[in-house]
């Protein structure tokens, strides 16, 4: 394994042979474009000379580099930055193939210089790059977490969604992290979709209320569901038709939780209860008697509503936060919720009573684009990093190299003291 950090490697048939030492040299030197490529591709030439050409100036050549798999690992380095992204994809497409054969144990050095390379091409600006790596590694256990927890934070979802639905090195906390940071659609309904779904991840999933999200949980019959939280998403599927199609042909499902579906499920997802082949003919006697019931039963008009003053929409959210915060409903993952939805009402006016302070100070402390006054706002809102770094990235748009990120077990990089003073200049 060590031939893949220095060179040297060989496949087995079909290669094409390098030409001697001295004629390499001088096509490395003098030769056409086509003739630098042609021997860049050879497996068996020299390393030397691979190095060399992964910064030649014509991309072919570098490509040619970038896919051969005697390429020394240190070339690979330099080429996972290259400017041109066709060589960036080829380079993705070959050291993804060559992961699974990666064993620390055996040679530290060998996984170090890989894994360079994959965490540089994990964080690649074209979608194309990070693509070709998270369906490479997705179900791969050697890779390092850190470059599955990038893939699986990124924001495409053609990105993420691969890595969150099949990777064996996100457990539980992991994955409620995310939904905490307010993941959400196709994402979390790639999390949904996983094989090794603990109580808490469903629970977190249904309480989410996602419309497809709860569905694709639904759908997946690895997903050992209880009845309690079955029972809960039937009271919650009256006016979601996807969750009642979905709940009408699990098989891991009691048969009076059907009956509970039938009593006010569409005609459509009747017609798929009763064209299920292993209800016994008594419950499907059931589900018929409760659909005529449905049929029978007397429909209550509501009285009209009384005339109310009209209230703002700043007003009624306030109202409703307040109610929230009063009931111990107001968590930290409503807050990033709702800044994951663009809710900006919500977010401020909860950030507002959280701290008791006015709306528009809040708003005026987001304005400043200061790292250290979101985080002296969410210290004093008794929220964690996790939303202090939501904000700062998602609502405040600072560039990186200015995001304060957690500190060792995800704290506060600053202290107690830090924190306090400058709430003080925020607030005091």
């Amino acid at each position: 394994m060590l031939n893949w950090v220095f060179g040297n490697k060989r496949t087995k048939g079909g290669t094409k042979t390098a030409p001697p030492y001295e004629e390499a040299r001088e096509i490395a030197a003098s030769g056409s474009n086509d003739k630098r490529a042609e021997i860049a591709s050879c497996e068996d030439l020299p390393p030397e000379f691979l190095y060399y050409f992964a910064s030649d100036k014509d991309a072919d050549v570098r490509k040619a580099v970038a896919g051969n798999s005697g390429t020394p690992l240190q070339a690979d380095v330099i080429l996972a930055k290259d400017r041109d992204v066709a060589v960036r994809a080829v380079l993705a497409s070959k050291i993804t193939k060559m992961l699974p054969d990666i064993n620390p144990d055996e040679s530290e050095k060998l996984a170090e210089l890989a894994f360079e390379v994959l965490e540089s091409l994990a964080d690649d600006q074209e979608t194309q790059i990070r693509h070709i790596v998270a369906e490479s590694i997705k179900s791969l256990d050697n890779v390092p977490k850190p470059i599955v927890q990038l893939l699986a934070r990124d924001l495409e979802e053609v990105v993420s969604m691969p890595v969150l639905e099949y990777s064996p090195m996100l457990d539980e906390q992991d994955l409620l992290g995310l939904l905490l940071a307010g993941i959400g659609g196709k994402r979390l309904a790639a999390v949904s979709r996983r094989g090794d779904l603990t109580s808490g991840l469903i629970d977190a999933i249904v309480e989410t209320e996602d419309e497809v999200a709860v569905e694709a949980l639904i759908g997946n019959e690895r997903a050992a569901i209880s009845d309690q939280t079955l029972n809960q998403i039937v009271d919650a599927a009256r006016n979601r038709e996807g969750w009642q199609s979905a709940l009408a042909t699990r098989v891991r499902i009691k048969e009076g939780t059907l009956l509970r579906l039938a009593r006010f499920a569409t005609k459509n997802v009747l017609d798929r209860m009763r064209d299920r082949s292993d209800l016994g003919t008594e419950l499907h006697a059931e589900l018929q008697t409760a659909v005529t019931e449905r049929v029978n039963e007397k429909i209550d008009l509501p009285e009209p509503a009384a005339t109310k003053k009209k209230t703002t929409p700043e007003e009624e959210t306030y109202k409703k936060i307040k109610e929230m915060h009063a009931a111990g409903k107001l968590t930290e993952r409503e807050v990033l919720k709702a800044i994951a939805k663009d809710d900006r009402l919500f977010a401020d006016a909860a950030l507002s009573v959280l701290t008791d302070q006015p709306i528009s100070r809040i708003r005026e402390i987001l304005k400043m684009k200061s790292a250290k006054s979101v985080l002296a706002l969410t210290w004093r809102a008794g929220l964690s990093m996790t939303t202090a770094v939501t904000i700062q990235e998602q609502v405040q748009r600072l560039p990186a190299p200015k995001v304060l990120r957690a500190g060792p077990g995800g704290k506060y990089p600053l202290s107690e003291d830090d924190l306090s003073w400058q709430a003080e200049l925020l607030f005091d």
